[in-house]
């Protein structure tokens, strides 16, 4: 990265990249900032990228601190780049990462220790990473898929999760919403009583049957306290080779908490 300018890099996750130098045929370095580039580079999530540096920084006119590292397999910073007090070696506990559902859940290193000028929606201190725990709900509910594309009649999988975050146990009404091109098809509830600072999680197989047809499906997952996730994919009637799903873009995961502010970089 280079720029006439001051450089912001803040609130990413970078999660399982592999860098390397085309023109040098050599490890490259995940994220670079060049000589003379001023600005901050910080409150970011680097975690299980390989091949070179995780981050390189060659100009000492840019600040840098608040990153959490995790699990990166040739080092953290490079050249003029060394780990500051503010930085964190620990665990990003992502929500459903065999699923690229990379928010952070309870014991997540990233809560509460990003930029100490920098505040969250809910007005604690900014958490690292592109999403951030919304704490004024005492519980999460989040549904995961990496596919967007549901085969019918087949036997497909979802990641579900609910975490309490907050240190005493919390008892929870739990709703789950099929819809198809926008009508509600099928509605599940379950009360559930959940231990302090625990993630129950679980892997959910779903046949949905061929009679239901293509078209757009949704999965809404909603708690009586006001939180609420959705998946959103596409209904096909026989499964998709892997080059033609690739074409297709992975389901977005929206979080139907009341919206999050802006965050703005303090430096």
């Amino acid at each position: 990265m280079s720029s006439n300018g001051p450089v912001r890099v803040t609130n990413n996750t970078f999660v399982g990249n592999q860098a390397f130098d085309v023109r040098n045929t050599r490890p490259g370095d995940g994220a670079a900032i060049f000589i003379g580039v001023a600005g901050f580079c910080g409150n970011n999530v680097i975690s299980q990228n390989s091949g070179g540096t995780a981050v390189a920084i060659a100009s000492r006119a840019t600040q840098w601190g608040f990153q959490l590292f995790d699990d990166n397999a040739d080092g953290e910073y490079s050249r003029y780049g060394f780990l500051q007090p503010s930085d964190a070696l620990g665990a990003s506990e992502f929500v459903a990462p065999e699923e690229k559902d990379f928010r952070i859940a309870s014991g997540s290193d990233a809560i509460d220790a990003g930029h100490v000028d920098l505040l969250d929606a809910d007005g604690t201190r900014s958490d690292i990473g592109a999403y951030a725990v919304d704490q004024r709900f005492p519980v999460h509910a989040y549904i995961s898929r990496a596919e967007s594309l549901v085969a019918l009649g087949q036997v497909e999988e979802w990641a579900f999760a609910l975490d309490n975050i907050h240190t005493e146990a919390v008892g929870v009404t739990m709703t789950i919403e099929f819809r198809k091109d926008g009508h509600q098809l099928r509605t599940f509830s379950r009360s559930l009583r959940l231990e302090p600072e625990r993630v129950w999680r679980r892997s959910v197989p779903l046949v949905i049957p061929p009679k239901v047809g293509e078209g757009a499906v949704s999965i809404r997952v909603l708690l009586n306290s006001g939180w609420q996730d959705e998946w959103r994919g596409r209904l096909v009637s026989s499964p998709t080779p892997r080059a033609e799903a690739s074409r297709h873009p992975s389901s977005p995961i929206r979080c139907g908490t009341p919206a999050d502010g802006a965050r703005s970089n303090p430096m």
